[in-house]
């Protein structure tokens, strides 16, 4: 209080000498004040400089401590969303690690039954072999019966020929024997002629009529036994040709089944290979399970630290929210303690406040001129210095919060005319933000007004609580 009162006092006397000064009154401070005054006056620029540097950081926290809360939330949000992945990846992971096993005893089980079958194969394909042999020689005795049976069938056709020559041999001789016999009827006839004298005669004639009966017997009996033959020949010839084409369907058959059995070998050859690829192949499954179960494994470990680290986040920032909550707290109770007790400061304040739109007013008149729209200065009422500390402020004084109130307004509306300027000066229509400017001008006016309201009030009010 008692800095407070020096401030004041220190106030008021330079007032004074300013308005000495200002109204042509000759003052000369003698000796070393002179130096002393400019000196103290420049500290008191300098501490008031600082202060507003310091005040204008201060006000900005909030808006920061707001964007730390807000990316606390969302980091808490996040870090709760994994710690509930960790615990589910964790558990994915355990789960994993089950499903490898018993993959892992699948393939081992599928392991067996590949080699199993490749060795079966194996076997298989021994047995196609002694197949093939045996086959290949089943083939040669058929074929060998086959030429054989041709070779028969040959030399059937050429009994078949000897028969047809006897048979035409035994015509010759029934005509030879009908002819003796006629020979022997007319050597008789001649005998009974000759009667004694044709007694041997007779005798000749009996005996060729017998060689011509007993030669017509054997005829007949050679006829029968050729016409036997034949008939036999005919029923060989059937079968030795139904044989030959038996023996032809058997050897295309066996033909046949070597071919099958050709592929079948190949088949179990392509088995066999395809089996030595299943067992190497899941042989590499096995392996490769084997890296994925101790993967999973480092998984659900790392899964379940990460798991309690976020959980020791998520406390921590629940800390780290408490503290930025209080360091909130504390910083809007210190700008509701400047602007409701320490009026010499926000007197100060306003006065740079004011400066400050006067930078402002100058800069959008620039902008203008060079037509550059990126020399209008901060256009958000909220995040001007001024804005900052008037939209955190809590003012407890009637007198101070008429005043207060009156700066919203036309402060907001500043700082739309400057928008709408910048936006015209992008378009690059000068005219529309020249006559905008008139009225931010206008705008100013009304401030300026309201500022020195604001300090007479503050001036008053720092006196009042001096005296």
């Amino acid at each position: 209080m008692n800095k407070n009162k020096n401030l004041g006092r220190f106030d008021r006397f330079s007032e004074r000498i300013k308005k000495k000064i200002f109204r042509g009154y000759r003052f000369k401070l003698k000796g070393e004040l002179p130096s002393i005054f400019r000196t103290v006056l420049s500290w008191k620029q300098s501490i008031l400089d600082s202060a507003d540097s310091i005040s204008i950081s201060l006000l900005k926290i909030p808006e920061k401590l707001n964007s730390i809360q807000k990316s606390q939330k969302i980091f808490n949000k996040n870090i709760s969303k994994q710690l509930t992945l960790s615990q589910n990846l964790a558990s994915s992971a355990e789960q994993l690690n089950a499903s490898v096993s018993s993959i892992s005893s699948e393939l081992s089980y599928m392991k067996q039954i590949a080699e199993s079958t490749r060795d079966q194969t194996e076997e298989s394909d021994q047995n196609m072999n002694a197949c093939v042999v045996n086959t290949e020689s089943l083939t040669y005795d058929s074929e060998t019966l086959r030429d054989s049976n041709k070779k028969t069938y040959a030399q059937l056709i050429e009994f078949k020929k000897s028969l047809d020559e006897i048979h035409s041999f035994l015509g010759d001789i029934k005509e030879i024997a009908e002819q003796t016999n006629i020979m022997s009827i007319n050597i008789s006839i001649e005998a009974a002629h000759a009667k004694d004298y044709g007694k041997g005669l007779s005798v000749i004639a009996k005996e060729i009529f017998n060689m011509a009966l007993n030669s017509k017997d054997l005829l007949k009996s050679i006829s029968k036994t050729v016409n036997d033959i034949h008939e036999k020949f005919d029923s060989w010839k059937y079968h030795t040709e139904h044989q030959i084409q038996f023996i032809d369907d058997i050897v295309n058959r066996i033909g046949n089944i070597k071919n099958e059995i050709q592929n079948n070998r190949q088949f179990f050859n392509s088995t066999k290979l395809g089996m030595n690829n299943l067992t190497e192949m899941i042989s590499e499954i096995h392996g490769n399970l084997n890296e994925i179960n101790q993967a999973a494994k480092y998984v659900a470990d790392n899964a379940a630290n990460l798991a309690s680290n976020s959980d020791t986040l998520i406390s921590a920032n629940e800390g780290i929210q408490e503290d930025s909550d209080h360091i909130y707290q504390l910083i809007k109770e210190s700008v509701n303690i400047i602007t409701t007790q320490n009026s010499i400061w926000l007197y100060e304040f306003i006065r740079s406040r004011r400066s400050d739109h006067i930078k402002c007013v100058l800069s959008v008149d620039e902008s203008i001129q060079k037509n550059d729209p990126n020399l209008i200065p901060e256009i958000n009422p909220r995040k001007c210095k001024m804005g900052l500390w008037y939209y955190s402020s809590v003012v407890t004084s009637f007198e101070q919060k008429e005043i207060h109130k009156k700066l919203e307004e036309p402060h907001r509306i500043l700082h739309e005319s400057a928008r709408t300027i910048q936006e015209a000066i992008q378009r690059g229509d000068r005219t529309t933000a020249r006559e905008l400017y008139d009225e931010l001008l206008n705008t100013f006016k009304k401030i300026s007004k309201i500022f020195n309201e604001y300090e007479a009030y503050l001036e008053m009010k720092s006196l009042s609580r001096d005296i």
